[in-house]
């Protein structure tokens, strides 16, 4: 039995369980320049769920529609077994059981682009063999300025490409493994999303938008902006974790090497992202704004392993 089979099979006794008690790797475009609906980053919080968590889960979605002001968008969440790769298209979805974790649909000014998963009940993760690990893939369709068909029509389609169920508007998906573990077998600590420490342009540290009010402004002074601004980052020292893989049966002690993917309103950046270097650093690199004016930059934090977290920044930035 693969690894796929298995998982399939185990995530299935886990539905029937829960049912009796209540009856995107995340990869990113490499387009930095966020000129049109957009999906920047889907986190899972916690990113790896054990049972001493007992609290609910949420799935949460970075996005940006610069038409926003002008039309409505909606978020479709399906929830399918196993893991379903986004290559692989809609048709290949499993569900879930609508009793447990329904499709829905929801108004982005509802809260539509965070979905709140019930708290796991303990014997759920007895169906999981100690030490391992089963898989279930969060499907996310944002339909901007168009229709979605209601939940059992989303539920019940065989669209190869669930893009297609946005009618008349601007569609866009993404899928996202959630993981359920019942313990390690190594003792590894659960994982946890990294955390963004700073970022700094030409030196200067941002605020990130906590109320929505805060605006950094970058001077540029002696042809500053066309020569490109310096964007430097940092992660918390506790966003690099060491983890255990099996390679050719015996135990190997790996270490996260946290990225962060770049993106912004306008502009470009020279690199779509920075890795963590062998000494904890990030790389510096350019970002090229187009003109002066406001900008909005995200830093989206990515682990390897399905942490993900992000920060967001809005610049003024002039004069040229």
């Amino acid at each position: 039995m693969n690894a796929y089979t298995k998982n399939t099979l185990i995530f299935s006794l886990l539905i029937s369980a829960m049912m009796g008690l209540s009856s995107c790797a995340d990869e990113l475009s490499e387009v930095t320049t966020v000129d049109k609906l957009r999906v920047l980053g889907v986190a899972v919080n916690p990113p790896e769920i054990r049972p001493e968590h007992t609290g609910a889960v949420t799935v949460e979605v970075l996005w940006h529609d610069p038409e926003i002001a002008t039309r409505n968008t909606q978020f479709a969440w399906v929830f399918c077994l196993g893991d379903v790769p986004a290559a692989t298209g809609y048709e290949y979805c499993e569900p879930v059981d609508a009793t447990l974790l329904p499709p829905t649909i929801v108004d982005a000014a509802d809260g539509g682009d965070s979905f709140t998963i019930p708290a796991l009940p303990p014997s759920l993760f007895s169906m999981i063999p100690e030490g391992e690990s089963a898989v279930f893939t969060a499907i996310v369709l944002m339909c901007a300025g168009g229709t979605l068909p209601d939940a059992d029509a989303l539920l019940a389609s065989t669209e190869p490409n669930i893009d297609s169920l946005c009618r008349n508007g601007d569609a866009v998906s993404m899928y996202k493994n959630i993981t359920v573990a019942n313990g390690s077998t190594f003792n590894d600590d659960v994982n946890t999303a990294p955390a963004i420490q700073t970022v700094t342009i030409n030196n200067s540290a941002l605020q990130p938008v906590v109320t929505g009010d805060e605006v950094n402004e970058i001077v540029c002074v002696d042809n500053k902006c066309d020569r490109g601004l310096s964007v430097d980052a940092a992660f918390t020292p506790e966003s690099t974790q060491s983890y255990t893989v099996v390679r050719f049966d015996e135990p190997l002690v790996k270490t996260e090497r946290p990225y962060i993917s770049w993106y912004a309103t306008g502009g470009e950046f020279e690199m779509p992202y920075t890795m963590t270097n062998d000494d904890g650093t990030l790389d510096i690199i350019k970002w090229n704004p187009d003109e002066a004016g406001d900008y909005t930059l995200w830093a989206v934090a990515n682990d390897g392993r399905g942490g993900v977290s992000w920060n967001t920044y809005r610049l003024h930035v002039g004069p040229f």
